[in-house]
């Protein structure tokens, strides 16, 4: 496992693939290999280890095997550098050359929409509004459509964005995530991170797949969301800061 990492690290960096979490995972590989020559040379007596340069990607199949024999003899010794390896080896599965679950032509669609009610009335000009949102021309390149409900509590804002979320879902046939973060007070709203969890594993990423730290798990978001018609609903929101992370970044998702 930890041979098929490196491998899969290594050459994308070399390419140029992954982006963002492919500079970050080749970042965090060079880290982790520099800390296990080090101790492999303490072990063996030799003091200046060489002049312990600093470490590099490995680019051929025997650098690839003895980095990650180095890293597994370390982990075998050092439980604190076992736990940062297996970190490392979860955040390198994502740039592994498969068909990611939510992404694949045969990926989850989710159906996260509470049930609407027959007797919704009087509110079919937010239906329309956000139609014209959506048939709107010149919207930035890689914007969503964005809708904001506002008002006091009561006076059916759920209802309204539940309602007309039903009535477009012809519209994003790869899915419709909602959650409500519970925002009526900053003691009750829900974390960006527990949201993403609950998106993360409704579009089909496995729950051990699912990072523990929120940056990766928005990068990881993005990446299942990137290119799908989908709405997301986030209801009773308390701040900015609760739902900017769970905007996607495609062009084709609507939030409201």
């Amino acid at each position: 496992m930890v041979l098929t990492a490196v491998g899969t690290v290594a050459s994308g960096a070399l390419s140029g693939a992954g982006g963002e979490t492919g500079r970050r995972t080749s970042e965090r590989l060079c880290g982790l290999l520099g800390r296990a020559r080090a101790e492999q040379q303490d072990a063996s007596g030799d003091a200046d280890g060489g002049g312990r340069q600093a470490p590099t990607l490995p680019g051929t199949d025997s650098e690839r095997r003895q980095a990650a024999l180095w890293m597994t003899e370390v982990a075998e010794r050092s439980p604190g550098f076992a736990q940062e390896l297996r970190d490392w080896l979860r955040e390198a599965s994502w740039l592994a050359p498969r068909a990611v679950p939510a992404v694949a032509h045969d990926a989850a669609r989710p159906r996260m929409l509470p049930a609407t009610t027959g007797l919704f009335t009087d509110r079919e000009d937010v239906t329309a509004a956000v139609v014209a949102l959506l048939d709107e021309r010149g919207r930035a390149p890689g914007a969503p459509a964005v809708v904001a409900l506002t008002g006091p509590g009561g006076i059916g804002k759920t209802a309204t964005a539940v309602h007309t979320a039903h009535v477009l879902r012809e519209r994003f046939p790869d899915g419709t995530l909602y959650v409500d973060l519970a925002g009526a007070s900053a003691a009750t709203a829900l974390s960006p991170s527990e949201a993403l969890v609950r998106f993360l594993e409704r579009l089909g990423v496995r729950p051990a797949a699912v990072p523990g730290d929120e940056r990766r798990q928005r990068d990881l978001y993005l990446d299942c969301t990137a290119d799908r018609r989908m709405v997301v609903v986030l209801d009773n929101a308390h701040s900015d800061a609760q739902i900017m992370p769970l905007l996607p970044a495609a062009p084709h998702p609507s939030c409201w």
